[in-house]
This record gives C-alpha cells, structure tokens and sequence, in this order.
C-alpha cells in the first residue's frame, strides 16, 4: 500500500512540475513574443465623412476629417489594442478608424498567451496624427500649392477672410518677384554705362559711315 501511496504521490508530483513548466513565463518566452511585438507596425490615412446639423433649426451640410489606423504584421499570441479603450486591432479587423486630426493615440501590445506572460505589457506605441487642413482642398490651392495655408497638413489660425487677404498678398509677392529689379539695374548702368553708352556709339557711327560710303558708290556708279 505505502509503494502505490508513493507512486501516485510521485505522479501527481511530476505533473504539477510539468503542468509548472509549461504555464511559467521564461526569459526565453517572454523574448519571443518582445520579438512579435517588434514586428508589428502601424500606418495611418484620413477620410472624411459629410455631416448634416440642424440645432439651430436649419439643415447644414458639411464634411469632418478623421483618420484609420491599421496594424501589421498582428500575431494570435498578442493582444494590440488603444490603452484609452482598449478597441482591439485583429487580424479580422486590423483597421479602427474615427481618429481625430492632431490626435495623440497611445497602443499596447500585450501576450495574449496561456502561460504566465499573458497579459505583461511587450511594447507601446505612440501615434501623433498631424493636423489635417481643410483649407488645402480649395480651388486656389490647386493654382498656388506652394502657399503657406494651402499645405495638406498643418495646425493654422485661419478663417475664410484671413486665407484670402494672405492669399492675395502671396500674388502680389509672386508678381514682384517676377519682374525686374529697378535697383540691379541702377548698380549694373553705375558700374559699366560708359562701355555700354561706348559701344553704342561706335556701332551708330559704324552704321552711319556704312550708309554714307555706299550713297557715294551709289552716286560714282551713276556718273559713269
């Protein structure tokens, strides 16, 4: 009887050590899925969505930019998903969207394993989304893409009037830029107008001589 007792003590001890073994969270497991959480990289692009408000009793039609965030490269034994929510990315669904334009989205990737390691934090992502500007879909951004507040992304202070003053200025600079410098000119004439003014005299004269030279041929050729 004490031999099976210790058999099945014996058993049941090594089972418990195995059954250990495997639910422990190892160096060895823990660098594997630090490695899966590496390999996972995230891209992001804007959309936009038309909106209708009628609070104060009139129907207005408009649009608002959001952006979609997706995950690559996700793995079964990671669990990605927003820190502030904890929206999941899958490999069902590894793109969430309604992101805001100068959004600040903080992502953890986690082991989503059956040992030990479930659940220790692998790796956080930190996304800044840029500020979308409306203000670069307008018709004059087509002609003047180079204007300042015709860039696709960037945080401005602009309203309707203040991009039109600007971008009125903006032509004109265009314009000056364009023709020539009164000034340049004024210190090329100081420093060489007297071989100019030289040069132009002796090709008149040349001219003139020219003429006067075949007027007397001319006269020669009829007296004979």
């Amino acid at each position: 009887m004490r031999k099976i007792i210790l058999l099945i003590s014996l058993v049941l001890f090594t089972f418990t050590f195995d059954v250990k073994a495997i639910d422990d969270c190892t160096t060895g497991e823990l660098s594997r899925l630090k490695e899966l959480a590496g390999n996972v990289s995230f891209t992001y692009d804007y959309y936009f969505n038309e909106v209708e408000d009628d609070s104060e009793g009139e129907t207005v039609f408009g649009s608002l930019y959001y952006y979609n965030i997706t995950a690559h490269n996700l793995h079964d034994d990671l669990k990605v998903q927003i820190k502030e929510t904890h929206a999941r990315f899958t490999t069902i669904r590894p793109t969430l969207t309604s992101f805001t334009s100068g959004e600040i989205v903080k992502i953890e990737i986690l082991a989503y394993t059956e040992n030990l390691c479930s659940g220790k934090l692998l790796k956080l992502e930190t996304i800044k989304l840029p500020y979308f500007n409306e203000y670069s879909l307008r018709d004059e951004c087509k002609q003047y893409s180079e204007f300042k507040y015709c860039q696709e992304f960037g945080s401005f202070d602009v309203d309707d009037e203040k991009f039109l003053s600007e971008l009125e200025n903006y032509k004109k600079e265009l314009i000056q830029n364009n023709q020539p410098n009164d000034n340049n000119f004024q210190i090329f004439f100081a420093n060489y107008g007297v071989y100019v003014i030289t040069i132009i005299f002796l090709i008149t004269i040349s001219i003139i001589t020219f003429i006067i030279i075949k007027i007397i041929k001319k006269k020669d050729s009829d007296l004979s």
